[in-house]
């Protein structure tokens, strides 16, 4: 399609603006702890997590909700988690879900886009909060629903969005914003994400420490027999 060349330039530019092929190419492990709130009612829920990506296709978030220890992990098209009461396979919807999400890890899908292993598009520019974005659709991959990225004028990814599915089943528009951007081994992670659906803030991520490709043992992703 004529739009492509000019999706392949931004995303170029982005790729460039998030450390650049090499450096994005050469990423094995993420370790993230951060402070979420969830924006329920009546009063907003702290927790702290730690997150852990093995790529390409294993993650582990290990999470302190109001005292409880809990994780959900995903391990190559497995996925299951743990809370007090013990370990259990994620529900199928929610293993879909966990799926999607590796799809939609930012330094895959750009790496994705700038192979053509997934297809971008140009979409016309987007006004949001009051600045303009360049944004660009990414299709393909196992996730049935393309993401948007609305790039700013330095190139970073301002936003994300993309269509998911909720626990009972419907349809959510989810939008994250990530800000804050630091630049962690040459590589820039956005510090501060909101995510919301529909449009009301629903989580609110501050990452506290990131380390790049320090060693994960593959065990951690394995589910235990009991």
């Amino acid at each position: 399609s004529p739009s492509l060349p000019g999706a392949r330039e931004l995303m170029a530019k982005a790729i460039d603006a998030k450390g650049g092929l090499d450096k994005l190419k050469a990423v094995r492990t993420v370790v993230a702890e951060a402070k979420t709130t969830f924006r329920v009612q009546p009063s907003p829920l702290p927790s702290t997590t730690t997150t852990y990506v093995l790529y390409p296709d294993r993650f582990r978030v290990d999470a302190d909700v109001a005292g409880a220890k809990v994780a959900q992990v995903y391990d190559r098209g497995a996925a299951w988690l743990r809370d007090p009461n013990g370990v259990a396979d994620a529900p199928i919807p929610m293993r879909a879900q966990f799926a999607a999400s590796v799809q939609r890890d930012m330094i895959p899908l750009l790496l994705a886009a700038a192979e053509g292993t997934r297809t971008a598009r140009l979409l016309p520019e987007e006004t949001k909060d009051g600045r303009p974005y360049r944004v660009v659709e990414i299709a393909g991959g196992i996730a049935k629903d393309p993401v948007r990225l609305y790039i700013d004028g330095q190139g970073l990814v301002a936003r994300q969005a993309y269509v998911d599915t909720d626990p009972a089943g419907r349809r959510v528009q989810v939008e994250e914003v990530f800000s804050d951007y630091r630049s962690v081994d040459g590589i820039q992670v956005p510090f501060h994400a909101e995510l919301r659906h529909n449009g009301q803030a629903v989580l609110d991520r501050v990452l506290t420490s990131v380390k790049i490709n320090t060693d994960i043992a593959p065990a951690m992703f394995e589910k235990p027999n009991r």
